[in-house]
């Protein structure tokens, strides 16, 4: 199994998704993650890692690896309903993994 860590930011990001089935489906597919589901797994630039959600228009969940020797797996970030703003998500993803690495 993979170590999973969530971040203040994406605890307050999931409470503000409107719909309990979307918020169900993203917190299976970090189980499954945590289980070793590496599926939509994409690397998105600046050491940010995407998880894709299969729910409505499509979830995002910015991750980065677990730094510092911490073991195997992933710091959940922050995630994103809107693929509109993709770019700045992965930015902020970007900035709360360099401070989680200090």
């Amino acid at each position: 199994m993979l170590r999973i860590v969530t971040t203040p930011t994406f605890d307050r990001w999931i409470d503000t998704v409107p719909a309990k089935a979307a918020q169900l489906s993203i917190a299976a597919r970090i189980t499954r993650l945590e289980a070793g589901d590496l599926r939509n797994l994409l690397a998105v630039g600046e050491g940010i890692l995407q998880l894709q959600v299969d729910h409505g228009d499509g979830f995002r969940i910015y991750l980065s690896p677990l730094a510092g020797g911490h073991g195997n797996g992933f710091t959940v970030l922050s995630g994103s309903d809107d693929f509109a703003t993709h770019s700045s998500s992965i930015t902020e993803a970007a900035t709360l993994a360099a401070r989680f690495e200090e």
